[in-house]
């Protein structure tokens, strides 16, 4: 799987203002805590979807038929660890997006069902025998450093951008917050 596409589908889930219609003022970028939440149920709903499309395709012995059920569950609960983070992060979303007011289970419904449908079309027979053995090579790494190497990456874009007075490469303004300013609740803002 395409590092690209790995990092797409995570900033459209931690950041969904961007996927679905331009943001107006309220949400106007992300806290570090924030994305790591964002990353961390995006990264679970991968490996979920990974597991279902690909292990089907996949003999007997490959890595997701034997040991797949076992990545999904640490993927789970790395992302259980910080629901908090990403239901507030939903009930600040929701509303703007108009989109179930805020609800973190329906936002959270359909961010799992736009990576099932993103990853869905690029799954294949043939790249599947691929994913398998890269998540082969990446299982001894702890869930987390998977999601800290995907927020080091999005960071690095981030501040490259910022040096170059852009916004982030995906849309008009930069993903992260800059340190230091926060507003009345203590939340981080541009």
């Amino acid at each position: 799987m395409k590092l690209r596409s790995i990092m797409l589908a995570s900033m459209i889930v931690a950041f969904p203002a961007q996927a679905v219609t331009p943001q107006t003022k309220a949400v106007t970028c992300l806290t570090e805590p924030e994305l790591r939440a964002g990353l961390a149920f995006a990264m679970q709903e991968m490996m979920v979807t990974v597991g279902s499309k690909c292990s089907p395709l996949l003999p007997e012995t490959s890595y997701l038929r034997t040991k797949g059920s076992q990545l999904v569950e640490r993927y789970a609960d790395t992302a259980s660890n910080s629901n908090e983070i990403l239901n507030g992060l939903v009930k600040r979303l929701g509303p703007d997006l108009k989109i179930a007011d805020g609800d973190p289970v329906a936002m959270k419904g359909l961010a799992s069902t736009m990576i099932a449908n993103g990853l869905g079309k690029f799954l294949t027979d043939k790249n599947c025998l691929d994913v398998d053995k890269m998540l082969n090579f990446l299982d001894p790494l702890p869930p987390e450093n998977l999601i800290g190497m995907i927020e080091f990456a999005i960071q690095k874009v981030d501040a490259s951008d910022r040096a170059k007075g852009k916004g982030a490469s995906f849309g008009k303004r930069p993903i992260l917050c800059s340190a230091g300013k926060t507003d009345a609740s203590g939340m981080s803002r541009q």
